[in-house]
C-alpha cells in the first residue's frame, strides 16, 4: 500500500518519494526523520514560482485595487481539527448521499393536516399553481422547502380567520404571478380583511399556530406587494427553480435515473434563457428612482442572472465552463462595485463560492460585513460561517493535489444549519 503523495521530507528535499507507508525507505536510509504524509500548514517566507500552493501577501497592482477597494483590515481564515476531518471524509469520498446529508442540517417541520373546507375551482389550481412552481422559486432547496411543506400546512390546518388570511395570500401571489396584478386583486383584499380580522380579535387565533400564521400571511403580502424583493426578473427566478430541480435529480439518490443527453439539454435551454434575458425597471419604478438608486436595482438584477448561470455550471458542468465562468465572475464583481449594499443574500453566496484569491475573499467578506451592519440580518452571520467553512474545503483539497474544483454543497459543514436564500 503506497501513499497518495510524497513525505514532507522528502517534498523539503525536492526528490522524489516511494511514498512507503509509515515512512518511506528513503529517509529510512539516511537516517533522517521522515515528515509523514499528513497535511500541514506553511508559512512560506518568500515568493517561490514552484509551489503554487502556497498565497503569500504583497502589494496589490493598481488594477486590482481598483477591482476590489480594499481595506487596512488583516482577515484570517482559521482552521480546527473539525476541518481537516471534514476534509479527510470528502477526499476519501467521491459522492455524498445528498437527502441524509440534507436531513441532518436541518428539521423537517412536522405539522398534520387536519379537516379543512376542501378547494375547488379556481382556487385548487391557484393552489396547486402556488405548490409545484411559486414555492419551488422560493428556496434553494427542494426536499426541505418551508415556503411548500411548512406555510402550506399551516395554511391548510385549520380553519380560522388567520389561516384563512394565510390561504388567500398564497392564491394572491399564484394568481399574481399566473394571471396578473388584476386577477389577484380580490384574493390580496380577502387576505388583509381576514389578517386585520384575526389581529382585532386575538382569542378567536391567539395560539402559536394562529401568530404563526398571522406571520407568514404578513410575509407573503409584502412577496406580493413588492415583486422587486426578489431582486431580479421574474424569467431569472424560474431559471433558479429549474436549476434546483435539475440539481435535485441528480443528486437524488432514490430518483428515477437521469439521461445526461436530457441534463445537458435542459442545460443548454436555461443557459440560453439567461443569457438572453432582458431586465428592466418599470416604468412606475423608474417614475420614482434617483439615478443612483435604479443603477443599484439593475446591478443586483444583473448580479441575479450572472450568479444563475455560475450556479448552472456547478450543477451541470460541461466543457468550456472555466473560460465562461471567468468571465461570469469578473462581471459580478464588477455589479456588487454598483451595488451600496447588497440586498439579495443568495447571489452573493454563489459569487463567493467561486472566489478563489484572498483579494476576492476579502472583499466578499467586506460586502457581507455592510449588508450585517445595515440589513442585521441572521442569515447573513450563519452565511459567513458556511462561506468559510467551504472556503477551508476547497483550499485543503487543493491542498491535497486535488485540482477539480467540488460543488459547494458537498463543502458546506452539516453542523451548520443552511439559510433559506430567497
Amino acid at each position: 500500500m503506497k501513499a497518495a503523495q510524497g513525505c514532507w521530507t522528502c517534498k523539503k528535499r525536492k526528490i522524489g518519494c516511494d511514498r512507503s507507508i509509515p515512512y518511506c525507505n528513503n529517509c529510512s536510509r539516511t537516517k533522517r526523520q521522515c515528515g509523514g504524509y499528513g497535511i500541514r500548514l506553511n508559512w512560506p517566507d518568500q515568493l517561490s514560482n514552484r509551489r503554487k500552493d502556497f498565497v503569500v501577501c504583497s502589494v496589490a497592482g493598481l488594477a486590482s485595487v481598483e477591482r476590489y477597494p480594499q481595506s487596512r483590515e488583516r482577515r484570517y481564515l482559521n482552521f480546527t481539527s473539525r476541518d481537516f476531518c471534514l476534509a479527510e471524509k470528502r477526499l476519501a469520498e467521491t459522492h455524498l448521499p445528498w437527502h441524509p446529508f440534507m436531513e441532518r442540517i436541518s428539521a423537517r417541520p412536522s405539522l398534520a393536516l387536519s379537516p379543512h373546507t376542501p378547494v375547488v375551482g379556481e382556487d385548487a389550481m391557484l393552489l396547486t399553481y402556488y405548490e409545484q412552481i411559486i414555492a419551488p422559486m422560493c428556496s434553494t432547496t427542494r426536499a426541505l422547502n418551508g415556503f411548500r411543506h411548512h406555510i402550506l400546512s399551516i395554511a391548510l390546518s385549520r380553519r380560522d380567520r388567520s389561516t384563512r388570511a394565510l390561504c388567500r395570500s398564497m392564491l394572491a401571489i399564484a394568481a399574481h404571478h399566473r394571471q396578473r396584478p388584476r386577477a389577484a386583486l380580490a384574493h390580496k383584499t380577502g387576505a388583509m380583511k381576514a389578517l386585520y380580522e384575526s389581529l382585532a380579535a386575538p382569542t378567536d387565533d391567539g395560539s402559536v399556530l394562529g401568530a404563526e400564521a398571522q406571520l407568514a400571511t404578513s410575509m407573503m403580502l409584502c412577496m406580493y406587494d413588492i415583486v422587486g424583493l426578489l431582486g431580479c426578473s421574474i424569467e431569472v427566478f424560474e431559471s433558479i427553480s429549474s436549476i434546483n430541480q435539475m440539481r435535485t435529480m441528480i443528486l437524488d439518490p432514490d430518483a428515477e435515473h437521469h439521461v445526461p443527453d436530457k441534463t445537458f439539454e435542459q442545460r443548454a435551454a436555461v443557459e440560453q434563457k439567461l443569457q438572453i434575458a432582458w431586465q428592466q425597471l418599470s416604468p412606475d419604478e423608474v417614475a420614482t428612482s434617483t439615478d443612483a438608486q435604479m443603477k443599484a436595482a439593475l446591478a443586483t438584477a444583473e448580479l441575479y442572472r450572472l450568479a444563475s448561470l455560475l450556479y448552472l455550471q456547478r450543477v451541470v458542468p460541461d466543457i468550456g465552463d472555466e473560460v465562461r465562468r471567468a468571465a461570469y465572475l469578473r462581471q459580478a464583481f464588477a455589479a456588487l462595485n454598483d451595488v451600496p449594499v447588497a440586498t439579495g443574500p443568495w447571489p452573493v453566496f454563489i459569487v463567493a463560492c467561486e472566489a478563489r484569491t484572498d483579494e476576492e475573499r476579502i472583499y466578499i467578506l467586506e460586502i457581507l460585513d455592510q449588508m450585517d451592519k445595515v440589513r442585521n440580518v441572521g442569515n447573513v452571520r450563519v452565511m459567513r460561517t458556511i462561506l468559510e467553512t467551504i472556503w477551508k474545503q476547497q483550499d485543503l483539497r487543493e491542498h491535497s493535489g486535488m485540482t477539480e474544483m467540488k460543488q459547494w454543497w458537498l463543502c458546506a459543514d452539516s453542523s451548520v444549519a443552511v439559510p433559506w436564500f430567497v
